[in-house]
């Protein structure tokens, strides 16, 4: 291994963010990977707990992951997630995605320094439109995949989403809190999960919030460190802002895809 591969490795493990390469659902991903069929199908079953919970702090990151994934997928829901990070590796994004399972349709915007991504899926097409560079592309297509399967959050176990807040390190119980008028019980981030040698934390926060039955409603992790010398920093997010019944308006982009 040369040495710049070995910092790499040491940076993805530092904050035990495995699999930290592909973010959630993104656009620049394959179709593929956005309707279902990428990695994040395996996640590993959850064991002991089926919440992942107890008194003390979360005992099993994989089980809040399926509850979570499992809440969405059976209603509608918004989900807002945010990654910026610096140092060996460079990001900044932003995504949003919104779905209706009853009414058969999903918004969905990835912005990153570069370039936007929207989609949108009503029933049986999909409708995209990139803009990079000032220059702004739109496509329309027949969607070759079952809406359930656009729906569901497969992404979620993945390094750039909740499971990148959730493996980083252990958490610890801190009361309860209400979001939403929703009560939901608290867990800090107690440590991190240092892996390698030559990684270093010098601080580093974060807070989950979640139901009794382990479905994450707030995820946030802050973190500054350095990797053999390299200072790096990661700040990450990943919020249900809305589950239940909602809807989903067509977006004024879409008539021009539709040209």
């Amino acid at each position: 291994m040369n040495e710049r591969s070995g910092t790499r490795r040491h940076y993805l493990t530092a904050i035990g963010a495995v699999g930290a390469t592909a973010l959630a659902g993104c656009q620049d991903q394959t179709d593929a990977d956005r309707s279902g069929n990428g990695d994040g199908t395996n996640d590993p079953e959850a064991n002991g707990n089926s919440a992942g919970l107890s008194d003390d702090g979360i005992e099993d990151a994989s089980a809040l992951v399926s509850a979570t994934r499992s809440a969405l997928t059976t209603q509608g829901y918004e989900l807002a997630e945010e990654l910026s990070s610096t140092g060996i590796e460079t990001t900044d994004r932003s995504q949003r995605t919104r779905s209706s399972l009853t009414d058969e349709r999903q918004v969905y915007v990835l912005e990153t320094a570069s370039t936007t991504s929207r989609a949108y899926v009503d029933g049986g097409t999909y409708y995209e439109q990139t803009m990079e560079g000032g220059e702004t592309e739109s496509s329309t297509r027949e969607l070759n995949e079952s809406f359930e399967r656009i729906h569901t959050p497969d992404h979620l176990s993945r390094g750039r989403s909740l499971g990148g807040v959730l493996e980083a390190g252990t958490y610890v119980s801190a009361g309860t809190t209400t979001r939403n008028g929703r009560e939901l019980r608290q867990f800090d981030l107690e440590s991190v999960s240092l892996q390698e040698s030559g990684a270093a934390s010098s601080t580093a926060s974060g807070t989950v919030l979640a139901t009794d039955d382990g479905v994450v409603f707030e995820a946030t992790l802050s973190f500054e460190g350095s990797v053999d010398g390299t200072a790096i920093t990661r700040e990450q997010s990943g919020t249900v802002t809305e589950l239940g019944e909602i809807a989903v308006e067509r977006p004024s982009w879409v008539d021009a895809a539709s040209q």
